[in-house]
């Protein structure tokens, strides 16, 4: 009778022994799919950086797997397994941080760039707004019926003010959001102004793109997302009444 026992609890104790010695990381990822929750019990038993791995790798390949000699060398998304996903995960973040230092250098010597420019002319987001047709024909003081647009609208107040000491005759140049979620930024307001602006005088005025419905992006904006957004002011030109000129990078 014991050895019957025996015999029946051998597969049991065998499973059970795979099981415990089995190394998480040899797990499937999931395939065609980013959705883990068919191995939530197998990413449970990884540490918490691995698990962040493994999730921030599905993510970005949204479960896609491609043949070796079809993936891209620098952005390879050929895991299957865990372990394969945590290796790639990891390559890839040192990538990027060594992309962030060299941007972050390029973009400290384009500030220094600016920096004249920005210290003439400082123009400034007020406010961002997404308005129906029916609103933004209220604002502009025309009937519903006139409106221009058939779809929601972005549209930006803009503040520029004069903070040199001379006259500027004429400003050019950039008002974007650098966008944490997305590789371009979000253009708000392309300035061109070719009239005389006196020294500490202020202006403000709409930019708006009647022709195109408000993005996804352009949304998320104006309806504020703490930390995702950075405005930036890049002047590209300014003419002063001395005649003196400036360029931008």
């Amino acid at each position: 009778m014991k050895r019957l026992l025996l015999i029946l609890l051998l597969p049991v104790l065998v499973i059970g022994l795979w099981r415990w010695l089995a190394d998480p990381r040899d797990t499937a990822l999931p395939f065609g799919t980013d959705d883990l929750s068919s191995v939530q019990a197998e990413l449970a038993e990884l540490s918490a950086e691995e698990r962040q791995l493994v999730e921030d790798y599905v993510r970005r390949s949204r479960g896609d797997v491609l043949p070796q000699e079809w993936a891209d060398p620098d952005e390879p998304l050929t895991a299957r397994t865990f372990a394969q996903a945590i290796e790639l995960e990891r390559a890839y973040r040192v990538r990027m941080a060594d992309q962030q230092v060299r941007s972050d250098a390029l973009a400290n010597q384009r500030d220094a760039a600016w920096a004249p420019l920005r210290a003439i002319a400082k123009v400034e987001l007020v406010r961002a707004e997404v308005l129906s047709p029916e609103a933004l024909a209220a604002r502009r003081g025309e009937s519903a019926g006139a409106a221009r647009a058939s779809h929601p609208v972005f549209i930006v107040r803009v503040r520029v003010q004069n903070t040199s000491d001379e006259i500027i005759e004429l400003l050019q140049g950039s008002l974007k959001a650098r966008d944490s979620e997305a590789y371009l930024p979000l253009d708000l307001c392309w300035v061109d102004r070719q009239s005389s602006l006196r020294s500490g005088s202020v202006e403000e005025f709409d930019c708006a793109r009647l022709n195109q419905a408000a993005s996804e992006q352009a949304t998320a904006f104006a309806n504020g997302a703490p930390g995702r957004f950075e405005v930036r002011w890049e002047p590209s030109k300014i003419k002063l009444g001395s005649g003196r000129e400036l360029r931008g990078p």
